[in-house]
C-alpha cells in the first residue's frame, strides 16, 4: 500500500522501488466487443511508466500458456525489444509467433512524382519491409518458427485487424525518447493498446 497523489504515481513509485519488469493492468471498464478500455491510470503509465506495461481486456481468463504470440514490428530499437520479449514467451510456451509490419500508403509525400516513379518507390518500400521482416524472423530462437505478415495502410488499424482472432498476446515497442528505459508509448502502440481484444504488452525502450 502506497500513499501518493495519484494511483499512477503510486504504482510508478512501487515499480521503481521493486525494480519491476512489468506492470499489469485490467481494462478500465467493459469495452465494445471485448476490447480494451484503457483508463487514466493505464494511459499515464503507458506515457511514462518505469517498465513494460501490459493491459488485459475485460473478461480475460487466466491461462497456463499462450498459444499464439504476435509482435508489431517496424525495425526500430523499440520494436527489437518487443520482438525479443515475444520470442521469449513463444519459446517458453512453445507457441506460434507472427511478426506484423505495416507500411503506410506511398502517396503521401510523393505529390510531385508521376505514376511510374510512385510505383517504383512503392516497390522499393515493399522490398525493404520484407527484408526487415525476414531479418527479424532469422533472429528467432531454436524451436520458434515465426510467420511474417506484411501489411499496407494505417499501421494500428491493419495490425489490430490482422491479429484479431489469431494471437492471444501482442507485443509492441514504445516510442524512443533518448536512452531512458521507460514505456513512452507512440501512436501505433497506444492505438493497439486501446483497441485490441487480447492482452497487449508495451515494452520500454531498450538501453
Amino acid at each position: 500500500v502506497r500513499a501518493a497523489n495519484s494511483a499512477a504515481r503510486g504504482l510508478t513509485e512501487i515499480a521503481e522501488d521493486e525494480r519491476a519488469d512489468l506492470i499489469v493492468l485490467g481494462s478500465h471498464r467493459p469495452a465494445p466487443e471485448g476490447g480494451i478500455a484503457a483508463g487514466r491510470i493505464a494511459a499515464r503509465l503507458l506515457h511514462g511508466g518505469p517498465c513494460a506495461v501490459a493491459i488485459a481486456p475485460a473478461g480475460a481468463a487466466e491461462r497456463d500458456r499462450f498459444h499464439h504470440v504476435g509482435v508489431a514490428y517496424d525495425a526500430s530499437a523499440e520494436a527489437a525489444a518487443a520482438l525479443a520479449a515475444a520470442y521469449a514467451v513463444a519459446a517458453r510456451d512453445r507457441a506460434a509467433a507472427s511478426i506484423y509490419l505495416c507500411i503506410p500508403p506511398i502517396g503521401a509525400g510523393y505529390g510531385g512524382e508521376v505514376g511510374a516513379e510512385i510505383d517504383q518507390a512503392a516497390q522499393a518500400q515493399r522490398v525493404r519491409a520484407q527484408e526487415q521482416l525476414d531479418a527479424a524472423a532469422d533472429d528467432a530462437p531454436h524451436g520458434v518458427n515465426p510467420r511474417t505478415v506484411l501489411l499496407r495502410g494505417n499501421p494500428a488499424d491493419e495490425i489490430a485487424r490482422a491479429c484479431d482472432g489469431i494471437v492471444d498476446l501482442l507485443f509492441a515497442g514504445s516510442r524512443g525518447y533518448g536512452p531512458m528505459h521507460r514505456a513512452l508509448v507512440g501512436s501505433v502502440s497506444e492505438a493497439l493498446a486501446r483497441s485490441a481484444r487480447h492482452p497487449v504488452v508495451v515494452m520500454p525502450r531498450s538501453v
